[in-house]
């Protein structure tokens, strides 16, 4: 019995936990601007590297 008490409260902490992440994201928006690996940061990070070493 203990076993399924703590498989309910995992899954109501995870689902709580997405719930919130959805609530975020409708308060402040997705982060759509950052994404890894990304070609655009890299490419734009590589030039800023070799003049740091110049």
């Amino acid at each position: 019995m203990a076993d399924v008490l703590v498989t309910v409260f995992l899954v109501g902490f995870f689902a709580l936990c997405f719930l919130y992440v959805r609530a975020c994201d409708r308060i402040i928006g997705p982060d759509r601007d950052v994404l890894v690996g990304d070609e655009d940061d890299t490419a734009a990070a590589e030039p800023a590297a070799t003049e740091r070493t110049r």
